[in-house]
């Protein structure tokens, strides 16, 4: 995984990693141990060096540029599955990949189209899903965070997120949706801003989809009532 080796090497270190993404979290859900402790204090730091970009970015197609829509759909995902375990979180922040992500963000966010003609990425579901699941606070405005991301920023990253979900069919990925509750949370915080106020009813269609999608799969009531209080918060808002 060191950064002086052919990025395809690093690239496939790193998706054989995000294959066995599930397993590593319950590695360090069992009781401590000297080969938990091992993954923990070796494996974060290596990640931040096999996706250290060190090439420019004059384009998406470089490898090791700083943002590559292939490698960091598979990066990102795999830090958002990690970060849902506390010790996992403590080791990705101390590892700099707090820094890494919000790096993404710009880029990120000029990729979330509108254009009917480009599919809808992944990547600003799992960014603001790995940026609340780090932030403890619960709150977008949290100490550390609000220096870096901007109110702006935070709205367009979630609703990139809402139609990342809607378009590539995450409500029906259990691992995914265990994250609309904080995103939720996050959208109806936003909601009370200046930024939101005129830009809500952009998200009015999207929500209410996912609503019934979510319903139609049976999901579990908790993450059926989040979704719902959102829907009706957007519906006051645009009454």
């Amino acid at each position: 995984m060191e950064a002086d080796k052919p990025s395809r090497l690093r690239h496939a270190a790193l998706r054989a990693v995000f294959d066995a993404r599930l397993e590593l979290v319950d590695i360090v859900e069992q009781p401590e141990g000297e080969f938990r402790e091992k993954i923990l204090t070796e494996l974060a730091p290596a990640l931040f060096t096999t996706t250290k970009p060190i090439a420019p970015q004059r384009s998406d197609d470089e490898p090791d540029a700083v943002f590559n829509p292939g490698r960091d759909d598979c990066y990102l995902r795999l830090i958002f599955t990690l970060a849902k375990q506390s010790d996992w979180r403590a080791h990705l922040g101390k590892a700099g990949h707090i820094e890494r992500c919000i790096s993404l963000l710009g880029h990120v966010i000029k990729n979330c189209s509108s254009d009917s003609s480009t599919p809808v990425k992944h990547h600003p579901y799992y960014l603001a899903g790995i940026l609340i699941r780090m932030n403890a606070s619960d709150d977008y405005q949290s100490p550390g965070f609000a220096d870096n991301i901007s109110e702006q920023e935070w709205w367009s990253l979630l609703k990139g997120a809402w139609s990342a979900m809607y378009w590539n069919d995450l409500y029906l990925e259990d691992e995914s949706v265990e994250a609309l509750p904080g995103i939720v949370t996050y959208t109806l915080d936003l909601l009370k801003t200046q930024t939101a106020r005129y830009d809500a009813a952009s998200l009015v269609r999207l929500v209410d989809r996912i609503y019934e999608a979510l319903s139609d799969c049976k999901a579990k009531p908790g993450i059926l009532s989040a979704v719902k209080s959102l829907q009706d918060a957007l519906d006051t808002s645009n009454a």
